[in-house]
């Protein structure tokens, strides 16, 4: 989904999505390039590594550079920390979205944590998705391509969210220095994403985006630095929008938060309001284990199922339009 919205954006600018295979054959370990690393996170870092200086070519004239990968086995787990320490260098703002493995997939989890801990020292921003979560918290007539559309959508709509927040001019409009604000130097990051409709569409809303139950961490408490937008029809009320600014502040409970608020009104919208959130600069300082959702005390030797025994979460119930939102098809 993200290639086909990239896809798009581009065409409309006349450029074309430039897709880069990293690597380079090699006899010695094996690695055949375009073949994947085999779950080895060492030859993910060898072949990022080799093909460095064309990926940093590619993003030399980057603003911000958003870094997904999947954690715990080759290719995500090895590339992504070499590109992400090559940005940091190149002063580029790095946001990293993240996927981290099912308890199931055992030493995958440690291959992930070992990967996130390197990360985190390279990026400006990161946030997790953990499929562990997403399987603990989905329905049960879900089927498998479901959770999985789920925790695409998870870092699509994360994404889309932020580009959104720049792309799109407002009545009280925020820019790419009012993101860049927010997620320089901020740390595990909240991307909070609600909308609702009906006459408390805006409270609902609200409660959706601050309560991310998608995310391993899901509470906006704590945070430093907030940047909301509310969009909406011609319909949106000032009242409505002095909600989402007077109630904000508040839930992060401190009284030096700073908030960037935005308000964009599309005249083809009515009825539905949707409120985009982004906090970082959280006064908790999460451990790997908190932001993965795994046991501190995480035993694999106990085997991988077992070691993730109290961490069962009950399926989300009453909220059904948080997987509305995740598993319709993207039209906007």
């Amino acid at each position: 989904m993200l290639k086909e919205e990239c896809d798009k954006i581009l065409s409309e600018q006349g450029k074309e999505l430039k897709i880069i295979t990293i690597g380079k054959d090699s006899k010695e370990n094996g690695f055949k390039r375009g073949q994947g690393a085999g779950g080895d996170p060492e030859k993910g870092r060898k072949a990022a590594e080799d093909s460095l200086d064309e990926i940093k070519e590619a993003l030399k004239d980057a603003n911000m550079v958003f870094l997904t990968a999947g954690l715990g086995g080759g290719t995500g787990t090895g590339a992504t920390p070499v590109i992400a320490k090559a940005l940091k260098e190149m002063d580029i703002l790095t946001v990293a979205v993240l996927i981290t493995p099912f308890a199931f997939e055992g030493e995958r989890i440690l291959k992930a944590k070992e990967a996130l801990l390197d990360i985190q020292g390279y990026v400006d921003s990161y946030m997790v998705v953990s499929n562990e979560k997403l399987k603990n918290i989905a329905r049960k007539d879900l089927t498998f391509t479901d959770v999985m559309k789920m925790a695409d959508n998870v870092l699509y709509r994360a994404i889309k969210g932020i580009v959104e927040v720049i792309s799109y001019p407002g009545y009280i409009n925020l820019d790419f220095a009012d993101v860049e604000s927010v997620l320089r130097d901020g740390g595990y990051a909240l991307i909070g994403l609600g909308s609702a409709t009906g006459e408390n569409r805006i409270k609902d809303a609200l409660e959706k985006s601050v309560q991310n139950k998608l995310l391993t961490l899901n509470n906006i408490k704590g945070a430093e630095r907030i940047l909301v937008n509310v969009y909406g029809g011609p319909d949106i009320r000032m009242e409505e929008v002095t909600y989402v600014g007077e109630h904000i502040k508040n839930l992060t409970g401190r009284t030096d938060a700073v908030v960037y608020f935005g308000v964009i009104v599309d005249p083809k919208s009515t009825g539905k309001v949707e409120v985009t959130l982004i906090a970082t600069g959280f006064s908790n300082n999460y451990s790997a284990e908190e932001i993965m959702d795994i046991p501190k005390d995480f035993d694999i030797s106990k085997g991988p199922l077992a070691a993730f025994a109290s961490r069962h979460s009950e399926p989300m119930v009453g909220d059904e339009s948080i997987f509305e939102l995740l598993l319709e098809d993207e039209e906007k």
